[in-house]
Order: structure tokens, then C-alpha cells, then sequence
């Protein structure tokens, strides 16, 4: 039950990714309104990528394990594995603090020209193209999902119910930007005044987190890699 409770946890930093609620923010924003249809292509899109990275993930994850498990036993590979903890700690503990961005700043640099004047089926395959290139590029910097994989892949059910549980991982990553979607679509202008005061909020409390992340996994990593190596004879921090 721990885990699952913990699976639950993961998916709700999740959703809060630029992909699965930054963007969202942005499209709504962006169109004054709520267009129902692109809105939900593309939180269809992105959980559906989601959960089919996760499933590549699972279907090559046991022989990467098998292929590398003698090379992660290695000490050279034992020290690139310190070096690299240390470099996430001091990227995590010395980057300076981000800058609050306006609201016309973030809109600016996470803008999509969605031009509804050309047509429904071209603003349904922008929103396509946008969430898979979403997924695509923060899947693999996404540690809560890569956590959530691995804490998946190491329940002792059958594969098929390790699927069940992933799809239901990457709805609820889903939920916050749902709800606000069905937010907008019923209270319409109301809302907007409140979606603007947070969005800046948003995105450096993300970045700041991203910091805390880099350097907690760094620490963890550096540790470890130093007891294997025999520098240190305590045991791990987590």
C-alpha cells in the first residue's frame, strides 16, 4: 500500500511539469477561452506518450539492466558515478536563484500560434505535435516518473497489471490541468484573473524544486558511490 501511496505522491509532482500544467496554463491564456477540443487533444496526447514511454522504458529496462550490471560494478564507473553526484550537488547548491518571470514573459517563451482560422484539423495536429514534443523532451528529466517506473517494474504482479497501474499513474498526472480546464469551461473569464497571478509563482517555485532535486539525488548518488568505493564506511543517506 506504501508504495501505491507513494506512486500517487510521484504523479501529482508530476503534474506539475511544464508539459502536463505549465503549457496548458500558456494555451488557455493564449486563446482567452476554452477550446475544448485542442485542450483535450492535448492532454490526450501527452498522457497517452507518457504512458507509452513508460512502456519502451519497461520493455528494455530488463536487458539494459542485464547488459550493464557488470559495468556499474567497475570502479572507474564507480567514480564517474561520484564525479557526477558531486556535480549535481554543487549545480543544485551554488546555481544562482532563478528569476520570476511576468506573465508576458512565459507566454512569450512558451507561446503556440494556434490559428483557428485555418482550420479545426490543423490546430488538432498542432496541439499532437505539441504535447508528443513535450513528452519527448522532459521524459527524460522527469525524476518522479523515472522513480515511478522503477517502483512499478518492482511490484510483484503480473505485467499486464503493471500497465493498469502506469496508465492510472499518467491520468492523475493528468488531473490538475483537467480540472482546470473544466474550471474555465464553466466559470470562463472568472477564472482567468486568478490563472495569471499564478502562473509566474509556478514556474519558479518549478525551478527552485528542480535545484532541491539535483541536489538531493547528487548528495545520494555521491554518497553511495563513496561507499563502494570504500571512501566512506557509513550507511546511506535514503
Amino acid at each position: 500500500m506504501i508504495d501505491y501511496l507513494l506512486l500517487v505522491g510521484l504523479s501529482l509532482i508530476d503534474s506539475l511539469s511544464v508539459g502536463t500544467l505549465v503549457i496548458p496554463l500558456v494555451l488557455i491564456i493564449k486563446w482567452q477561452a476554452m477550446k475544448t477540443a485542442h485542450y483535450t487533444t492535448y492532454l490526450t496526447t501527452i498522457v497517452c506518450a507518457y504512458f507509452m514511454i513508460g512502456c519502451a522504458l519497461f520493455m528494455g529496462l530488463g536487458w539494459v539492466i542485464a547488459a550493464f550490471s557488470q559495468v556499474t560494478a567497475m570502479a572507474w564507473f564507480r567514480w564517474i558515478l561520484l564525479v557526477l553526484g558531486v556535480a549535481l550537488v554543487l549545480f543544485g547548491v551554488l546555481s544562482p536563484n532563478p528569476t520570476r518571470r511576468s506573465v508576458e514573459e512565459i507566454v512569450a517563451a512558451r507561446s503556440v500560434q494556434v490559428q483557428s482560422k485555418r482550420g479545426k484539423n490543423v490546430g488538432l495536429l498542432s496541439m499532437v505535435v505539441l504535447a508528443l514534443g513535450a513528452a519527448v523532451v522532459e521524459s527524460a528529466t522527469m525524476l518522479p516518473y523515472l522513480a515511478a517506473l522503477g517502483i512499478i517494474q518492482s511490484q510483484e504482479i503480473p505485467f499486464v497489471a503493471q500497465l493498469v497501474v502506469l496508465a492510472l499513474y499518467c491520468m492523475v498526472m493528468a488531473l490538475p490541468a483537467i480540472s482546470l480546464g473544466v474550471a474555465v469551461k464553466v466559470l470562463g473569464n472568472r477564472v482567468f484573473e486568478r490563472i495569471l497571478g499564478v502562473l509566474p509563482r509556478l514556474e519558479y517555485e518549478a525551478k527552485i524544486t528542480l535545484l532541491w532535486i539535483a541536489a538531493i539525488v547528487g548528495a545520494n548518488i555521491a554518497h553511495r558511490s563513496a561507499i563502494q568505493l570504500g571512501l566512506l564506511s557509513w550507511g546511506p543517506l535514503f
